[in-house]
């Protein structure tokens, strides 16, 4: 089971993520280096997590040359649909996801989750920042298998390590994580009544579909440190509006490095206006 977090420092505000978010989207138009245009390359993990960063290594990859692996210290890896090149998108738009992780056996049963934050619309907002926060975490997927020293997938596609999702912030929700709740396409398919998922600690009835999706993110729990430190990579998140896929990698071709420079010093100037 994951420990709750705080919010994020690097979101104290929503107006300032934003403004990261937009440029880092110009930014990763410049560096990418993938070919297809349908794949986003990171390589700088500090420009897209909301607290403390994940490590950029060669050490593992699932898909190119490297992956991102989880610090000593909670870690989380926040990004913006417009990051992923899709239009704006709402939790019922959400066809699939997936990602790969990799571990040993020092890393214990816990491994990396996909929590959705949909935006704030001013009224039963969970936080000032986010309406809702929806988790879908590995441990409780349907037909779990998490074997070490290899690559894994996660994803709410049918099969196995199918991630089912709940709801800890609101509704009414007690438990933190719990096996048989709902699946994506119960999530997008309307309202989700609570009462049916006899873990699930809340009798509410719930429509996430309508929301709008502020974050797609990747965390670790802060109570795992130092515990878990395991690895990263082959984000994937198909839309209505389209699809994406993140390759998580470590180093910048050469001829990337000047560009790379560029676009973080555009990151800059686009936050500094937005203060103003």
């Amino acid at each position: 089971m994951k420990a709750k977090f705080s919010i994020p420092l690097a979101l104290v505000t929503a107006r300032k993520k934003e403004a990261i978010a937009c440029a880092a989207a110009a930014a990763l138009s410049l560096i990418g280096v993938a070919t297809q245009a349908a794949t986003v390359t990171l390589f700088d993990p500090s420009a897209v997590t909301g607290d403390t960063a994940a490590i950029a290594t060669t050490a593992q990859a699932d898909i190119g040359n490297g992956s991102w692996q989880a610090p000593p210290s909670k870690s989380s890896v926040y990004l913006t649909p417009a990051m992923l090149g899709l239009p704006v998108t709402t939790v019922g738009d959400l066809q699939s996801m997936s990602w790969n992780t990799y571990k040993t056996a020092a890393d214990g049963a816990n491994d990396w989750y996909l929590t959705i934050y949909t935006a704030p619309t001013g009224s039963g907002d969970a936080a000032g920042w986010y309406h809702n926060r929806i988790t879908f975490e590995a441990r409780y997927a349907n037909s779990y298998s998490d074997p070490t020293d290899q690559w894994v997938t996660w994803s709410t596609d049918s099969g196995p390590n199918q991630v089912t999702f709940y709801d800890d912030t609101s509704h009414g929700q007690t438990n933190t994580g719990f096996y048989g709740g709902p699946t994506l396409s119960d999530l997008t398919s309307g309202a989700v009544n609570w009462g049916n998922y006899a873990n699930s600690g809340s009798a509410q009835t719930v429509d996430y579909s309508g929301d709008t999706i502020e974050f797609l993110t990747l965390q670790t729990g802060s109570g795992w440190s130092p515990a878990y430190q395991g690895y990263l990579d082959n984000l994937s998140v198909t839309t209505t509006g389209g699809s994406a896929q993140v390759d998580f990698e470590a180093v910048p071709e050469p001829a990337s490095i000047a560009l790379l420079g560029l676009a973080a010093a555009g990151i800059g100037m686009l936050v500094t206006r937005r203060r103003r």
